[in-house]
């Protein structure tokens, strides 16, 4: 009989949880909670990863002024650019010493210039 007894006093008493909504609401709450805190933690992981190596990255390359290829690269850039102004310039003095009524002047101009064309002149004079 006790046990009838126990066993019609359970059904009648009501639930041990008494908002079951209340509390799977709850549940789902703390579940997202989680979530949110776990992928912030990846997030942020990621993001101090990638930071430290862009940092690295830039760092390690502080020191290529030193680098024999940029070095050389910027040198033949400069040769490059010296090479067609002289180019430039002994086209340019050509064409005053033949358009010019008096060469002397022409050579006395380019000379205080500085250009080596007269020396250039000279040498396929001698």
């Amino acid at each position: 009989m006790k046990f009838e007894q126990k066993i019609k006093h359970l059904m009648a008493e009501t639930d041990l949880i008494d908002d079951k909504n209340k509390f799977l609401d709850a549940l789902h709450y703390q579940r997202e909670r989680n979530m949110l805190k776990r992928h912030r933690f990846f997030s942020g992981l990621s993001m101090c990863i990638l930071i430290l190596f862009v940092g690295i990255s830039s760092v390690t390359q502080f020191d290529k002024g030193s680098d024999p290829w940029f070095e050389d690269n910027l040198t033949f850039v400069t040769q490059e650019v010296d090479l067609e102004l002289e180019n430039y310039l002994t086209d340019l003095s050509i064409m005053l010493v033949d358009a010019s009524d008096d060469i002397w002047t022409t050579v006395e101009f380019l000379d205080e210039m500085n250009f080596d064309i007269i020396n250039q002149i000279k040498e396929k004079t001698q």
